[in-house]
């Protein structure tokens, strides 16, 4: 009755994905695109039966630890549903001493039907806001920062149903 995504499927591909630059309207990888490892996710720790904890490492030596600390749903029409999370991520550097890196990120994400696409597309409106937190070496720019967002992606998603 429920569907769970696999975060950690999810998070793979994500970062795996193509991005369009709107300024030169080209389409650039975040890796080399002869080596799609170099910013590859290994080691992916994600379990359906406890769907707020993903662990993954980023190539090379970053370790990431998400957990989501908030949720909500809202449906405020037939074709459009609204998601938001927030998540307390931490960012390791395995070949260094220094403390973790943590953030706080919020995402809110509205998926709407787009009305007459054959085959059936849903558009994903995603915006993450990444907030530091006051924790580790980072105080200094936390107060900085005011608690406001540091960074904010704004992301387009199409996705196809195709039988």
């Amino acid at each position: 009755d429920h569907v769970i995504a696999d975060r950690g499927a999810n998070t793979a591909s994500a970062r795996l994905a193509r991005r369009f630059n709107p300024e030169t309207k080209t389409w650039y990888s975040t890796s080399n695109d002869s080596d799609r490892s170099v910013e590859a996710i290994s080691d992916v720790r994600w379990e359906p039966s406890n769907p707020n904890v993903l662990n993954y490492v980023m190539n090379p030596g970053q370790k990431y630890e998400v957990l989501v600390t908030k949720r909500a749903f809202e449906q405020p029409a037939e074709n459009v549903f609204i998601t938001s999370e927030v998540v307390r991520q931490t960012q390791t550097d395995l070949a260094q001493i220094n403390p973790p890196v943590v953030k706080q990120v919020k995402d809110q994400v509205k998926y709407k039907r787009v009305p007459g696409s054959a085959p059936e597309t849903i558009q994903a409106i995603l915006i993450s806001n990444v907030i530091l937190t006051p924790e580790g070496d980072q105080l200094e720019d936390y107060l900085r920062s005011g608690g406001k967002p540091v960074t904010t992606y704004r992301t387009r998603i199409l996705m196809t149903k195709y039988s």
